[in-house]
């Protein structure tokens, strides 16, 4: 697992999206500015869903272009692989995130 200092991220969720619950952690990396978002598991298309809005919530004024993809049928590891090859100038490592 990658340092919370990386780009790139990879969302594991096994529930589903809860603004209530997990919106700081979705605002926590868009404060980050990581430039790409990648959900798999459970609800993933609701949280990249929820992560867009976020990004792009004029009252909320992130500038920074971020990347997001679900993946709702494919196997975790082929995620974590394609955020791995995903070009991040600066650095690549991933962080996976279980929630």
């Amino acid at each position: 697992m990658a340092s919370s200092h990386a780009k790139k991220v990879v969302l594991i969720a096994s529930q589903p999206y809860s603004a209530q619950l997990h919106e700081p952690l979705l605002l926590s990396l868009l404060e980050r500015r990581i430039v790409l978002f990648s959900a798999t598991g459970v609800d993933c298309e609701n949280w990249e869903t929820a992560f867009d809005l976020l990004l792009t919530d004029p009252d909320r004024h992130f500038t920074h272009h971020v990347t997001t993809t679900s993946h709702p049928d494919e196997p975790i590891a082929d995620v974590i692989n394609m955020a791995d090859l995903w070009f991040v100038e600066g650095g690549s490592e991933v962080e996976v995130l279980e929630v």
